[in-house]
């Protein structure tokens, strides 16, 4: 599994990777954009966004965020071989240094959605082979693929976590961490489904509830013929019953989306 926050497309490693890696925005817990390495922005016409840089913010190598390191940050996720995050900075023709701390962001044409698609940017520096981030933690080690341990960045820029150290451990599914939590292998476990019940039974568990930006959905193959047809995808739609996969598949966890383009 990657470390190179451009490269990984995984739900679960980048919540790993988003403690080590910032964005120039990020989303508070409803979902609302807040300013990050980027204290400010302003859109000077529909294809410039200019964005004002944090000063003083280091990262976990020592060294000082400028510009510049946004530049190369935004440029590398769209030209580098393997980017998962290349459709999210398409749009983008140029990013242009204005000062030390200040970049304007070109795009071929208005994006609406860029401060949106930004946020999965992490702005990193690359240095003697290695790569830094700017977050409240640091890479401490690894142990194979199923064990990350992070350690507290105490030059951090913005608010110090609690915990000096923290270490990440994988699971095959809820199930598997369930597991770990009973046996005391873990003292946090994220789980979903049905395992959830099971975790509510646990005498020592508190188990706190929350929602999830994660979409169940189906793409229609629009090399069949038939499927091109809007009204056959409609057809579909009305078709499935969406509480009952709510119930059964999910549960009765998932909220029902309400439309099949």
């Amino acid at each position: 599994r990657t470390t190179d926050p451009h490269c990984s497309s995984l739900f679960a490693v980048n919540q790993v990777l988003y403690n080590i890696y910032e964005a120039l925005v990020e989303f508070d817990k409803r979902m609302r954009l807040l300013p990050c390495l980027a204290y400010k922005w302003k859109q000077k016409h529909p294809c410039c966004w200019r964005f004002y840089i944090r000063k003083g913010v280091k990262f976990h190598c020592g060294d000082i965020l400028t510009a510049w390191d946004v530049r190369k940050s935004i440029m590398r996720a769209k030209t580098l071989k393997g980017s998962q995050v290349k459709e999210l900075v398409r749009l983008i023709k140029d990013v242009k240094v204005i000062d030390s701390f200040t970049v304007d962001i070109i795009t071929e044409k208005p994006a609406p959605m860029l401060l949106q698609y930004l946020r999965a940017i992490r702005i990193i520096k690359e240095k003697n082979g290695k790569l830094y981030g700017t977050g409240p933690y640091m890479l401490s080690a690894m142990e194979g693929d199923s064990v990350v341990i992070l350690q507290r960045f105490e030059d951090y820029w913005g608010k110090k976590p609690f915990f000096k150290k923290v270490i990440f451990v994988s699971g095959r599914s809820s199930g598997d961490l369930l597991n770990k939590f009973r046996r005391k292998k873990i003292d946090i476990a994220r789980i979903s489904g049905r395992f959830t019940k099971e975790a509510g039974k646990i005498k020592e568990a508190y188990l706190k509830r929350g929602s999830a930006i994660t979409i169940g959905y189906i793409v229609a193959n629009f090399k069949i013929p038939v499927l091109c047809k809007k009204e056959v995808r409609k057809a579909i739609s009305y078709a499935i019953d969406r509480r009952e996969l709510s119930e059964k598949i999910y549960k009765g966890l998932a909220v029902s989306a309400n439309q099949l383009a």
